[in-house]
């Protein structure tokens, strides 16, 4: 497997040892896992972004 990642000085750390660490795994477990990470990171990040909304009395 041909390493770009850790070629690439500014890409983390955690990011280089994960390329490492691919090359050992089954590829479609490796994606299924990848997904999910994704699905993680993004709930996190929507979650750090969402405004805060002010309490609001409803009218009516």
């Amino acid at each position: 497997m041909a390493s770009h990642v850790n070629e690439d000085l500014a890409k983390s750390n955690w990011l280089k040892q994960a390329e490492v660490d691919l090359a050992r795994r089954d590829p479609v477990d490796a994606v299924n896992d990848a997904e999910a990470l994704l699905a993680i990171c993004e709930a996190r990040l929507d979650k750090l972004v969402q405004p805060v909304a002010p309490d609001v009395p409803s009218s009516g």
